[in-house]
């Protein structure tokens, strides 16, 4: 009976951990104080404050240029993208400019206070990416190599291709969803649509086809990629785009 009972046990806990969950990402519309008890979002699509049945929701504020953020915890429901917060807890609040980014844990659970290790299956992670609140770095489970590999702004290893699936290039937005992608085709791209938790981060396109960019939204200048040849794009904050390495 004991045995029966351990293993349905052991059944409900893997089903739970197999639940994938997804940090939303948002931004600051205003300047914020180290002392202020409410920020002003974009947009509040998972930010819930403390109910009976839930635990508030809680946010990560990084500033531009920045890696290691503020941990803000919902005390109230928003009100017209207003949300009452405490602040960090460990005393680490500070100031926050206009326009930091925001990640939104809708549970508090989804944040880790730690990096994690092992290998992986994209299949039965929690919550990507994974982000250490104390460090700010963030991980992804790589269906490539199924192991936790450096995501945006990761600087303590060397970033690696997460899929071996090339990101097709689109006569438009065209996903980036890590530090180093493969993107093929030769359709011209017009933006970066750039992946969850990316802070104006810089990143690497190994191109598999010879598509071209148009100076036009998030691109700076236009170009086209040379297949096999690598692509790398840095952040220009005066003008607001990426440029490329050729």
């Amino acid at each position: 009976m004991k045995t029966k009972i351990l293993s349905i046990l052991l059944l409900a806990g893997s089903l739970a951990f197999a639940q994938q969950n997804t940090l939303v990402q948002t931004s600051t519309t205003a300047a914020m104080t180290a002392t202020q008890n409410f920020v002003l979002l974009t947009a509040t699509t998972g930010v819930n404050g403390p109910t009976s049945s839930q635990p508030a929701s809680q946010l990560y504020v990084v500033d531009p240029g920045q890696q290691v953020g503020e941990t803000l915890t919902l005390t109230g429901a928003c009100v017209s993208l207003r949300c009452p917060v405490a602040r960090d807890r460990g005393g680490k609040a500070v100031a926050h400019v206009s326009g930091a980014m925001v990640l939104v844990a809708t549970s508090p659970q989804w944040f880790q206070a730690t990096n994690p290790a092992g290998g992986c299956t994209t299949a039965t992670v929690y919550v990507t990416p994974w982000l250490n609140v104390g460090t700010g770095q963030q991980w992804i489970c790589s269906s490539k190599t199924l192991s936790w590999v450096p995501g945006w702004g990761n600087g303590s290893a060397t970033p690696q291709v997460i899929t071996a699936t090339a990101t097709a290039s689109v006569a438009g937005a065209t996903a980036v969803n890590a530090p180093i992608v493969h993107i093929s085709g030769t359709n011209a791209i017009t933006s970066f649509t750039m992946g969850i938790g990316n802070n104006n981060n810089n990143f690497a396109v190994i191109p598999d086809g010879a598509f071209t960019g148009t100076a036009t939204n998030n691109i700076c200048k236009a170009f086209t990629a040379v297949a096999a040849r690598t692509l790398s794009f840095t952040y220009d904050a005066v003008n607001s785009c990426y440029a490329p390495s050729y």
